[in-house]
């Protein structure tokens, strides 16, 4: 095996205020540069400060960490293993405030490479509903954290729009629904979408007598 000082270096930063020295270690250096370079894209700082810089004290988790090294990193394999990495730290914390974000960037991700490749769908449809299955104990946690504005939930308009764009209306319709049912909040009017979308099933009921 051929030395590497690089991975015989101990990590500090917030690398090591958070307890990630012996993952860092076991990645490989072009990971841990990604990592780097996604800290430095999303935070707008230097990057020293995920594992070079010694730091006292932060507010930043693990899971929101390794969410911000996902979303900005470029291998796919990479990023899932992220993801993942981060889901089971929020859930084991009960960062469900969080949890929301990872999956957020999450399904984003498998969004856009669904649009390349449609075997990504299930995986896009499963982090979609992952995201719709806390949306009420996220609106609690913000709410007791102070939040006055609460932010839009995305995930049912565009699983709706998925099962739409695959043909799938009754899906469609039963996913407008539930958001309807659980007043969910989002930048459009579920209402209209509802009608738009039985008017839809009705002309394709239509069709096949």
């Amino acid at each position: 095996m051929v030395w590497n000082p690089f991975k015989r270096e101990r990590p500090k930063g917030y690398i090591k205020f958070l307890g990630m020295e012996s993952w860092w270690l076991s990645l490989t250096d072009d990971q841990r540069s990604q990592c780097r370079s996604a800290f430095e894209y999303a935070i707008n700082s230097s990057p020293d400060v995920v594992d070079k810089t010694n730091i006292s004290d932060s507010t930043m988790s693990k899971q929101s960490l390794l969410r911000l090294f996902a979303t900005a990193a470029m291998d796919t394999d990479f990023k899932e293993s992220l993801f993942q990495m981060a889901e089971n730290e929020a859930v084991r914390v009960g960062d469900y405030a969080e949890l929301h974000y990872i999956y957020l960037a999450w399904w984003n991700m498998y969004k856009r490479l669904w649009k390349q490749d449609p075997n990504y769908f299930q995986k896009l449809e499963e982090c979609l509903k992952k995201d719709m299955a806390i949306h009420e104990i996220f609106y609690e946690k913000i709410k007791a954290e102070g939040w006055r504005t609460l932010p839009g939930y995305p995930a049912f308009k565009e699983l709706a729009l998925l099962y739409e764009r695959i043909g799938n209306i009754e899906s469609a319709i039963l996913v407008v629904e539930d958001a309807i049912a659980r007043s969910v909040v989002e930048e459009t009017s579920f209402e209209r979408r509802l009608s738009r979308l039985r008017k839809m099933k009705e002309k394709t009921d239509g069709c096949r007598h």
